[in-house]
């Protein structure tokens, strides 16, 4: 089916028949909103499921090699994340880029993190309840007071993820429940079930690992 699938953004059909056959069409990056669900849309198990989201969708492409690109905003944070369907059933992490901006001793600091997540299970879920950011945002707190001193640029692997520090189970879990979201999104286009297979380098792989770290001035 991924052969059919373009691109997903609100404000056009959600499903049409091409040939005979389903496809996703997505013609603009605008958030995705019960206000401008056409009819042809609200019946789109993904755009019932998307409407249920406390998210603004801003870009997601599901390409024909069966790569997804997924950019959207939640809780004053904007994630981008990218998935080789492929290969899903051998992850090992997921990779997150996060951008976030916030007032820091009266300065507007915009940061952009890149995260590894370990990934133990693949799951599913129907029941929607609001996701939790609080340790994210405790890291993001340490790490603008770090770059007071602007010392982030020369920091080394093993103290820049030393910020980690007591938050990486609760933070796994925060993101745990954000891929739950994301892959129960993914089944219901693709209808294609996905599931992790055993991987003895799954467990040695940390729970949690700052790849990178960038801090701005401004917006």
């Amino acid at each position: 089916m991924l052969e059919q699938i373009e691109n997903i953004s609100p404000g056009s059909d959600y499903k049409k028949t091409r040939n005979g056959k389903n496809f996703v069409r997505v013609k603009n990056k605008s958030s995705f909103n019960k206000s401008v669900f056409n009819d042809t849309f609200v019946y789109s198990p993904a755009a019932k499921f998307l409407s249920k989201l406390d998210w603004q969708m801003k870009e997601m492409h599901v390409f024909p090699n069966e790569k997804v690109f997924i950019s959207f905003t939640t809780a004053n944070f904007e994630f981008h994340i990218t998935l080789d369907l492929s290969k899903v059933n051998y992850l090992e992490k997921i990779n997150y880029t996060i951008i976030a901006v916030r007032e820091h001793q009266e300065k507007k600091r915009k940061l952009l993190i890149n995260l590894s997540i370990r990934i133990d299970k693949i799951a599913y879920t129907e029941e929607i309840k609001p996701a939790e950011f609080n340790l994210l945002e405790t890291l993001l707190l340490r790490i603008l007071t770090l770059d007071e001193n602007n010392t982030l640029e020369n920091l080394s692997e093993y103290k820049l993820n030393s910020l980690l520090d007591e938050l990486e189970e609760g933070l796994n879990a925060e993101f745990d429940y954000i891929n739950t979201l994301i892959f129960t999104l993914i089944h219901k286009i693709t209808n294609t079930p996905y599931f992790l297979i055993e991987n003895e380098n799954r467990s040695k792989s940390p729970l949690i690992k700052i790849e990178k770290v960038i801090a701005f001035t401004g917006d």
